[in-house]
């Protein structure tokens, strides 16, 4: 097992996705102070399950996800993924790999999951637990991790080896034995407790269980008691029943003969009536012709009014551009005084700039004299200095040809006497190793052309993967956003519906008498609200027109009405308005109504436009029959002036023009909050909720179907990348051997080569570099001592005087950039100012005109205020017609009048006697139905005590009313005496026996539990103590073993504080260093403590190898002779465990297979390079 590859996202510094690859050997992570390195170890520790956030670097949770940069927002939520290959079944799961996810989210949610589905911690721990990679592993080693190690307590250091041993699996599982054996010791008590308190219950329920039984027998006899006194009842009734019955009769037939005389008086009033509604009409058409001599009065009044208005505004619209003359006089002088002196300024900056010119180009001529000294003393200089470096290179040449020569020597020696033993055994074997060859390369190139083919197939099927995938979380995005979206619907459609249900747009007074409307039967109709259809277009025209008549109260007749006002007023609820039907007569319209109805902007007359049923009709032309509706304010504005502010025009916003110029206006209240708005609002969420649901179906439908064709890609990528390592291994293996033949096959024809025609040239050849070493030790010692280059004084003079020349001329070159700033901002102004000269030429003309304009104002609106003063004084002689006519009506009415009370009094008195009839006729009725109720509760007395009339007679005894009552009062004494019963007494005492017998027998069971725990737990104590006894012996040889080789002496061993208990005591540590006299470890230096360590996790990994080894920067305080010892001793075991390391050295790095470098291109951002050096050693 090992580890894959480490995924990153939103960790710490690592903002965007970042997978790491790990090879087999040692990895080395390299990178600048304060680039993220540390972050990955943190992230492995982390994923693994490490919950003290100060282990990793951090103060609380929220550390661990990124934080933000001066480019980038933070993110909400940290994840990090493990890979771990698990190809040899290390880990019990039939998966090649095993990947370890831990998620958390800004708002403190974290989650693990195992192969990308949710576990717990714990999961992952007892997973991991027979690796080595538990809680306190010696494989995640961090900068503090040191210190830590060599300062933890006996106690502490004793855990690691625990670890290391392979029985943290066993302490987990007795820590969780004698948490169940101290719960079965807790259930045994409480068990027990529950006895005891049985045993006390039992004795009283005992005795209840008696009393039950005597209140039954009492029971009985009651109930035959109260079965005779119904029965007497029942007989009782019946008599009086029908007594009343023959009483009614007669009165029924008395009172058809007063409804007889009734009806006459009836047909007389409604003669009368007739002609009095005829008087009536002329009347009310005279009060018409009069009320519209008053209107026009009226609107002739209102429209002196508005001019005389429009004449004051037009007065003060003329003080107010007096005084915008005067302003724009001084604003003319102070902008030509801004002018003149922004002009001024721009001269001096003029002459500014040029003065700053002269001196940088004076400057710079000095600067280009300069540099050509300099480049002249440099050329000089370096001729000089490439002449010394030639002469000395010869030297160094002839010196190592020297060096070589006599290494040429040595070589050709041993190589003479080696060829002529080597050369009788090649023949033989080079016909061997050509055999094998051949099989191989033809072996090699079936496998290679099977797994390029494999190859392709699997990216094909990876991206489509990674394709499916996308398209599922986005299609589960979807999802949610559809039920997020739903919810909402059906959240406002619920407060919507309760709204309209408790009437929350009408008034108190309403909602009572609505919620009370079953008092009054039939009478009341509704709201004018609930009567009335309006379509979506017209809710705010309706709202504005209505305005509180929406809540009015519609009944049948006006009798009707007067019986609730005076239901309202006895119960001091307060005061609304009714609209009996009956009385609901509909002024018609004058036809001024119906032409403005056609005018343009105009939709139409309200009463039209809106709907209801037959029976409302005169009730909503009454209301609305003289309403228009216009498209908008303006439209309104336009009617209402043509035909001289007598029409009520609301328009569709809910703007209104009253008739007589008034105007009501402004933003209206949300739909949801008015009533017919909350309708129509509520049909729409209807409709909405419906698209939504099926949208939601639909979108559900197409995420099970993706999820499933993920499953089938992943299931087939996964076996296509098992098939691919498994051809991966088969290749490199034939390509190991084939390469292995080749090399092999190759030196073998070389050196038969070499031995057949090199012996005697390699002796010829030794000669001759014997002679040619001979030379070059003379050549050497000729060579005579260089002198060293001259001119560098003179160069470095030019170099300083250069420099002090160019930071004057920086100098002059800010001055200059100053100066031509100030032109530019004296140029900038100088146009703002002229500018603003015009604009204000402009305003003084605008001025003027508006000034022209006001005064033809004045005078037109004089005229007419002249012209309408006559029209309003012919109004008012028409008027004074027309009163007079009314008034002449009105006195003929008293006539009618006297008629009416004669009619009256005899339908009164008509009334008054059948009236009478009818309430003896009620009140015979009212008796009658007392005696049916009682008979009729009797009865349902019978069925409350479940027996029909025929049982009740079975039961029947004998004696009058008052014998049932005396027997029943001394039963009701005797059953009293028994006190308190508990009717279910019996019952319950035999529960509670039951449940004792129970409760023993759980006893048992728990005894039977503990034992058995028991032995378990001393069963895990003697095998964790045998492992963890053999582990630590052999963990200390090998301890003090490696710690020699790394210190190159000294001693060191490891000792139990118990050894008697071996896994109840400590670990302690015995160091004596070479040279050096025994002492304790916190007197160490920092690369002994550091060595020490390295030593101890050596140690452990020789025992017992894990999967992988993180080491944080733990050589930064070695030196580079330690530094290579470490290295080396880290290279010998990579093959049986995967090195991480962290570092800056250099050394570390030299024995590295693979080179992650973290930077930070981005500020505050992690990225990674990946670096396989066999790469580039080949």
């Amino acid at each position: 097992m090992k580890l894959l590859r480490l995924t990153l996202q939103g960790f710490k510094s690592f903002a965007d996705k970042t997978t790491i690859d790990f090879s087999d050997g040692m990895t080395v992570i390299v990178g600048p102070n304060g680039c993220g390195k540390s972050n990955i170890s943190d992230a492995v520790r982390w994923v693994l399950g490490e919950q003290n956030v100060r282990q990793i670097r951090g103060q609380k949770a929220e550390d661990m996800i990124f934080s933000g940069s001066e480019t980038r927002r933070e993110k909400n939520g940290a994840e990090v993924t493990l890979v771990l290959d698990n190809s040899g079944c290390e880990l019990p799961l039939d998966t090649s790999e095993v990947a370890i996810t831990r998620r958390l989210l800004r708002n403190g949610d974290s989650d693990f999951y195992l192969n990308k589905r949710s576990c717990r911690l714990k999961d992952i721990q007892e997973l991991l637990a027979p690796t080595g990679l538990g809680k306190g592993s010696m494989a995640i080693i961090g900068q503090n991790r040191v210190d830590q190690v060599l300062t933890a307590h006996a106690d502490e250091r004793r855990v690691i080896f625990e670890d290391v041993a392979g029985i943290s699996l066993y302490r987990m599982r007795k820590t969780e034995g004698l948490r169940k054996l101290e719960k079965t010791a807790e259930n045994m008590e409480r068990v027990k407790d529950m006895m005891a308190l049985l045993d006390e219950q039992l004795v009283p329920l005992k005795e209840g269980a008696e009393r039950a039984r005597r209140y039954k027998s009492l029971t009985q006899e009651k109930r035959a008691i109260d079965a005779t006194m119904g029965l007497l009842k029942l007989t009782s009734s019946g008599r009086m029943t029908a007594r009343y019955e023959n009483e009614a009769l007669k009165l029924q037939d008395e009172g058809s003969l007063w409804q007889t005389k009734l009806s006459q008086a009836s047909l007389a009033k409604e003669t009368l009536e007739k002609d009095r509604l005829a008087h009536q009409e002329k009347l009310r058409e005279a009060g018409d012709a009069m009320a519209d001599a008053q209107r026009e009065m009226e609107r002739l009044r209102g429209d002196y009014r508005v001019k005389e208005e429009a004449l004051s505004h037009a007065k003060e619209k003329w003080e107010e551009l007096t005084v915008s003359a005067e302003d724009q006089t001084e604003a003319e002088k102070e902008i030509a005084e801004e002018i003149a002196g922004a002009k001024e300024e721009l001269s001096c900056a003029e002459a500014s700039l040029q003065a700053a010119k002269e001196a940088v180009s004076a400057k710079e001529a000095e600067k280009e004299s300069l540099s050509r000294a300099l480049a002249e003393a440099e050329t000089a200089y370096v001729r000089a200095l490439a002449l010394s470096q030639e002469k000395e290179k010869e030297k160094e040449k002839v010196s190592q040809q020297l060096v070589h020569a006599r290494e040429d020597i040595e070589r050709l020696a041993a190589e003479i006497d080696h060829h002529e033993k080597e050369e009788a055994s090649l023949a033989e074997e080079e016909e061997t190793a050509s055999r094998e060859l051949s099989e191989l390369l033809r072996e090699e190139k079936e496998k290679t052309e099977r797994l390029t083919a494999l190859s392709e197939k699997g990216k094909q099927h990876s991206e489509a993967l990674r394709e499916a995938e996308k398209l599922r979380f986005r299609l589960g995005g979807e999802e949610r956003k559809q039920e997020s979206l739903l919810s909402s619907i059906r959240s406002q459609k619920a407060y919507l519906e309760r709204a309209e249900k408790e009437y929350a747009s009408f008034s108190r007074v309403t909602k009572t008498i609505m919620e009370q409307a079953d008092r009054f039967g039939e009478a009341i109709h509704g709201a004018l609200g609930e009567l009335i259809r309006v379509p979506d277009e017209y809710t705010e025209a309706a709202e504005a027109a209505l305005g509180g008549q929406i809540s009015y109260i519609v009944t049948d007749t006006t009798k009707a009405a007067g019986e609730i006002i005076r239901w309202l007023s006895e119960k001091h609820l307060g005061r609304t308005t009714f609209y009996p039907l009956e009385s609901m007569h509909p002024r018609y319209n004058n036809g001024t109504e119906v032409m403005a109805s056609k005018e343009p902007g105009i939709c139409g007359i309200a009463s039209h436009l809106f709907s209801c049923q037959p029976m409302y009709q005169d009730l909503l032309d009454t209301l609305l029959g003289r309403t228009l509706i216009a498209e908008d304010l303006d439209a309104a504005r336009r009617v209402a002036k043509k035909y001289g502010y007598r029409l009520r025009i609301v328009t569709r916003d809910g703007q209104l023009v009253n008739a007589g110029g008034s105007m009501t206006g402004g933003s209206m209240k949300k739909k949801e909050n008015t009533y017919f708005g909350r309708r129509k609002e509520i049909a729409d969420l209807y409709a909405r909720e419906t698209e939504g649901e099926k949208a939601l179906a639909l979108c559900r439908t197409r995420r099970k179907e993706q999820e499933v064709h993920c499953d089938a890609l992943a299931e087939e990528v996964s076996r296509e990348r098992e098939e691919w390592q498994a051809l991966k291994v088969e290749l490199a293996t034939l390509s190991a051997r084939r390469e292995g033949a080749e090399r092999s096959m190759t030196e073998r024809r070389s050196r038969l080569s070499l031995a057949k025609k090199q012996l005697g040239e390699e002796r010829e050849k030794l000669s001759e570099t014997r002679s040619q070493a001979e030379g070059l030790e003379e050549a050497l010692s000729a060579f005579p001592d260089l002198p060293p280059a001259a001119g560098n004084e003179e160069r470095e003079r030019l170099k300083k005087a250069l420099e002090e020349k160019q930071e004057a001329l920086l100098a002059s070159h800010v001055a200059l950039t100053k100066a031509e700033e100030s032109v530019s901002f004296g140029k900038r102004m100088l146009e703002e100012r002229s500018r603003a000269e015009k604009e204000l030429a402009a305003d003084r003309a605008a001025l003027e005109k508006a000034e022209r304009d006001n005064e033809a104002e004045r005078q037109t609106l004089e005229k007419e205020l002249i012209s309408l003063k006559a029209a309003f004084r012919d109004a008012e002689a028409h008027w004074q017609k027309t009163r007079t006519h009314q008034e002449s009506l009105s006195d003929d009415a008293d006539g009618f009048a006297i008629r009416q009370r004669e009619a009256d009094e005899a339908w009164k008195k008509a009334q008054a006697a059948s009236a009478r009839i009818e309430r003896d006729r009620a009140e015979l009725a009212v008796r009658i139905a007392q005696f049916k109720a009682e008979e009729e509760d009797v009865l349902r007395q019978f069925e409350a005590w479940h027996m029909t009339r025929q049982q009740a007679e079975a039961l029947r005894l004998s004696g009058s009313m008052e014998d049932m009552e005396r027997q029943g009062k001394d039963l009701a004494r005797r059953m009293a005496e028994l006190g308190s019963v508990n009717p279910e007494g019996e019952e319950e005492y035999a529960r509670q026996l039951a449940r004792r017998k129970f409760y023993e027998g759980q006893v048992a069971d728990l005894a039977e539990a503990r034992k058995g725990l028991e032995t378990i737990i001393g069963d895990i104590d003697r095998t964790m103590e045998s492992r963890f006894t053999e582990a630590f012996r052999k963990i200390n040889e090998e301890f003090g073993r490696i710690m020699q080789l790394m210190f190159r002496g000294g001693k060191a061993r490891l000792e139990l504080t118990d050894e008697a208990h071996p896994l109840e005591g400590g670990v302690e540590m015995y160091l004596q260093l070479p040279g050096k006299k025994r002492q304790p470890l916190s007197l160490m230096s920092g690369g002994e403590r550091a060595l020490t360590v390295i030593a101890l996790l050596i140690s452990f990994m020789a025992y017992r190898p894990a999967p992988f080894c993180f080491v944080d920067e733990i050589d930064a305080a070695l030196d580079d002779a330690n530094v290579e010892r470490y290295s080396r001793m880290i290279g010998e075991y990579k093959k049986k465990t995967q090195f991480i390391v962290i570092s800056h050295r250099k050394k570390t790095m030299e024995f590295a297979d693979t080179l992650q470098g973290v930077t930070m291109a981005e500020k505050g951002v992690s990225s990674l390079i990946t670096v396989k050096m066999k790469d580039y050693m080949e």
